[in-house]
């Protein structure tokens, strides 16, 4: 879908041909002299349809790609996506539509192979077939496009589940190279086997009569962790922690008094693990942990996880279990 090239662009190479960043927004600009610098948009996803109505003799239709996954983007499918689920797609669904920036009914099964083969990361990769899947079903029932969804003869990529058992001198050695913050974090993940994300969002309301209450931003499973003297012990440290603002909202936070965001808190962790000599460990870990420990004292660690099913729970503990065998017995001296 493009015509003549100009100069090679220097920079935002991921942009499309003849589409500029200028001052905040996007332009485009015309191949005829004298050039002309359209506005799109300072949004880059808007921008891209507005580029592909001028691309194309400025109409763009109801089934381009940009088009219709903008549409998607306000449908309830998205809209009822967790915030976390949101903040992974959105590199996708930045991505998308510079790959296909064309009518739907010209993306073939081979298509969306060669995107998926083609990008760094099969994790990322899959992320992207299951939007580009989901903007194909959105635009096929609402009558957008007459044509089977390429996606669904793709396969995604297998990908390993990590085996990764953090163990106990290890978790240790990283406790004492972490601030108050991070030690508090890794205890209350040990104890409850809670995601990182679900941790940095407990709020001083969530300290109950009868329990922590934790609510699991990626399942929306309702916990309640009963109090123990371990659990006291970890909450009470929390409360030590120094903090020159008063009325704190949540149980941890910065020093201004601001939840920590996932990314913040992940580069004072990753400062402790480095400190520690600790190697390819990541604090989902914990978490691997806590369930397996659960397993061998005879708790529910179905409950603890907040899976689904006890399968699903068993899949995740066997990952990282390790299993003790006795050697075989010989009848004759060695």
């Amino acid at each position: 879908m493009s015509g003549s090239m100009g100069r090679r662009r220097q920079s935002n190479l991921d942009l499309p041909p003849r589409m500029h960043l200028k001052s905040g927004a996007f332009y485009y600009v015309t191949t005829t002299l004298p050039r002309k610098w359209i506005r799109l948009d300072a949004d880059l996803t808007k921008a891209r349809i507005k580029w592909a109505q001028l691309e194309n003799g400025g109409s763009i239709g109801g089934s381009f790609f940009p088009a219709v996954l903008v549409q998607w983007l306000s449908s309830e499918q998205y809209t009822k996506l967790a915030p976390l689920t949101k903040r992974t797609y959105q590199t996708l669904i930045d991505l998308l539509p510079t790959v296909f920036d064309g009518p739907m009914e010209m993306i073939k099964p081979v298509h969306v192979a060669r995107f998926m083969d083609g990008h760094s990361s099969k994790s990322q990769a899959n992320i992207g077939r299951v939007i580009l899947s989901n903007v194909f079903d959105y635009a096929i029932r609402r009558g957008l496009i007459d044509c089977v969804n390429p996606c669904k003869s793709i396969k995604k990529h297998v990908i390993e589940g990590r085996t990764r058992h953090l163990k106990d001198d290890e978790f240790l050695l990283i406790r004492e190279k972490a601030n108050h913050s991070v030690r508090v974090a890794m205890d209350l993940a040990y104890l409850t086997g809670a995601r990182i994300t679900d941790v940095l969002k407990i709020k001083f309301s969530d300290l109950q009569d009868d329990g922590l209450y934790i609510e699991q931003h990626k399942t929306g499973k309702r916990q309640l962790f009963e109090w123990s003297k371990y659990l006291r012990e970890v909450i009470a440290r929390a409360k030590k922690i120094p903090r020159p603002v008063k009325n704190l909202t949540h149980l941890l936070c910065t020093r201004t008094g601001k939840a920590y965001c996932y990314s913040s808190f992940y580069q004072v962790w990753e400062i402790a693990v480095r400190n520690a000599k600790v190697e390819d460990v990541h604090f989902h870990d914990i978490r691997g942990n806590a369930a397996t420990e659960a397993k061998k004292q005879g708790q529910d660690y179905q409950a603890i996880l907040g899976h689904a099913s006890r399968a699903m729970s068993e899949k995740y503990i066997k990952a990282r279990e390790i299993e003790k065998i006795q050697t075989v017995k010989r009848s004759t001296k060695l």
